[in-house]
């Protein structure tokens, strides 16, 4: 909980100083927007990391399988 605070405050002011012109947010604002955008970045981050190991674990399966690699070549004889 402390970490999203002080993520927050930080994520805040990053965003209150790339943000043209002058803000009339407090601190309590900027903390509270500063939590919200981390919590939906980092959301979508894993959300996009989740796909994207999906897409890798696919992309590495089709390639060992073309590759016939895993030692069960003879898997496709055993059922009728």
């Amino acid at each position: 909980m402390i970490g999203f605070i002080v993520a927050g405050i930080v994520i805040g002011f990053i965003a209150r100083a790339i943000l043209p012109g002058r803000q009339r947010l407090g601190l309590g604002m900027t903390l509270l927007l500063g939590v919200i955008g981390s919590v939906i970045g980092g959301t979508i981050a894993n959300v996009l990391g989740f796909v994207a190991a999906v897409v890798v674990s696919i992309a590495l399966l089709a390639v060992g399988e073309q590759r016939g690699i895993g030692g069960m070549g003879d898997r496709d004889r055993l059922n009728p």
